[in-house]
């Protein structure tokens, strides 16, 4: 964990950022999503798996999952670099910690973001192994986040973390209680 913190404590310039900041970006929104239209294609054919589309309910709940988690996303992204002064990727890490907008709701909103756009895709497709396979990234995300990054959040961040760990949801978003 050493090797990681030291890693993501060190400072980047704004080209760097950027750099890394469009690489996350092909990464989750290109390469994943490709895997899993590719992949599920190849798994389908080879199994002869039957698609489950129904009309126009399955694009449009695709829609209905793919655009508010590509706003989310990209909302995330925008406050971590802005705000954080970072990206998400942790070896461009953010500098500040990001507690306003979707993460005053949930400590992880780009997981949910992301898991949405892969959901909405697998939709879109009709194909219960697209599904399987954009099921993958929230089981790995979550392990990952409680194994590693929220202790070397608690390491960067201390006792600010510790606070905001403790009055915000890690995944599913607590809405704003009236009065």
């Amino acid at each position: 964990m050493d090797w990681f913190t030291r890693l993501t404590q060190r400072e980047y310039g704004r080209v760097q950022q950027i750099t890394a900041l469009l690489l996350g970006q092909v990464l989750f929104l290109v390469v994943y999503p490709t895997f899993i239209f590719v992949g599920a294609s190849l798994v389908d054919r080879w199994l002869h798996l039957p698609r489950f589309v129904h009309g126009r309910a399955s694009p449009l709940g695709a829609l209905a999952l793919i655009i508010p988690g590509l706003v989310l996303v990209e909302w995330t992204v925008g406050l971590q670099f802005s705000q954080g002064l970072g990206t998400p990727l942790p070896i461009v890490a953010t500098r500040r910690l990001v507690t306003s907008g979707p993460y005053s709701y949930s400590r992880n909103p780009m997981a949910t973001g992301t898991t949405m756009v892969y959901l909405g895709i697998a939709l879109w497709m009709g194909s219960l192994s697209a599904v399987a396979l954009a099921s993958i990234y929230p089981v790995v995300i979550t392990v990952y986040t409680k194994l590693v990054e929220e202790k070397e959040l608690e390491l960067r961040f201390g006792p600010e973390y510790v606070a905001y760990k403790r009055r915000t949801p890690f995944l599913i978003p607590r809405l704003p209680r009236k009065g």
